[in-house]
């Protein structure tokens, strides 16, 4: 693990034996056997401090919401909502069996099948030639062989691929395209319901949401996002902006284990590590 000795070395100014503690957020990390080995990537010689390894969601959410009751809504390379209530328990909408849906590939694979069936409309003109042109084929006939042929056969390569295609899906529902709005508003539902599914488990009812990702801060999903949730009758659902980057995130927590409250003192000498 030569990449992170080196990263902590920088951070101690040299030294292994000043790191206090180590705090990392690796996706995939839900279960005791999927933490065992996530604690093998934070296995440095040298280090002689506590390790402690969390999914990825959870020093977002640490840094967002800097460890307050909350819920944060993800939607870019993956997406979940994940909430720390009042009483500190971790809930994420995947608990209830919901799958929300507003990741970077999942947008761009619904919009592509929707343009493939002939869902686009002259409206969508302007995106559908996007779409042909990231595809490289020359019109709808093109993309639908490409589309028998199963795209990209290797299935991550496939993903993402997908999943740099969806700024387009974005773009063109902030422009006004049907299609493309059609695709983001199926994806705003099913995350409005997952922020809901987590905030049963809060006590009160006034709850901040942060928003990550970048396809679910894009304008046009993070303006329905918002508007949705004000409309819900028996919550009031604050959308902030978020406090700090994850990996603030992390080293909140880690001073946390340590007995070292975060308060504004210690937050705004974060605010100044990149």
């Amino acid at each position: 693990m030569a990449p992170i000795r080196g990263h902590l070395l920088w951070i101690a100014q040299g030294s292994l034996s000043d790191v206090v503690g180590l705090v990392a957020g690796l996706a995939g990390v839900n279960n005791s056997e999927s933490q065992a080995r996530g604690e093998r990537f934070v296995t440095v010689d040298g280090l002689a401090c506590d390790r402690v390894v969390v999914n990825d969601a959870v020093v977002a959410h640490a840094g967002a919401l800097r460890s307050r009751p909350g819920i944060i809504a993800i939607g870019g390379t993956g997406s979940v909502a994940f909430g720390v209530n009042e009483a500190g328990e971790h809930v994420r909408n995947y608990d209830a069996r919901h799958w929300t849906g507003v990741s970077a590939a999942n947008f761009a694979y619904d919009a592509v099948h929707r343009l493939m069936v002939g869902d686009a409309m002259q409206v969508d003109e302007e995106f559908a030639r996007q779409v042909y042109a990231f595809w490289d084929v020359a019109d709808l006939a093109g993309l639908r062989e490409l589309g028998a042929a199963g795209f990209i056969e290797d299935r991550t390569d496939r993903d993402y691929r997908f999943g740099a295609m969806a700024n387009l899906v974005t773009d063109a529902a902030d422009r006004g395209s049907p299609l493309a709005r059609s695709v983001c508003d199926v994806g705003v539902a099913a995350i409005c319901v997952g922020i809901r599914i987590v905030a049963l488990r809060f006590a009160h009812p006034a709850i901040d949401v942060v928003l990550i990702g970048g396809v679910i801060r894009s304008r046009y999903v993070a303006q329905a996002i918002s508007k949705t949730l004000a409309e819900i009758g028996d919550r009031q659902f604050a959308v902030v902006e978020p406090a700090f980057a994850p990996e603030i995130g992390a080293a909140m927590i880690a001073l946390e284990n340590h007995g070292i409250a975060i308060d504004e003192e210690v937050a705004a000498h974060l605010s100044q590590i990149t």
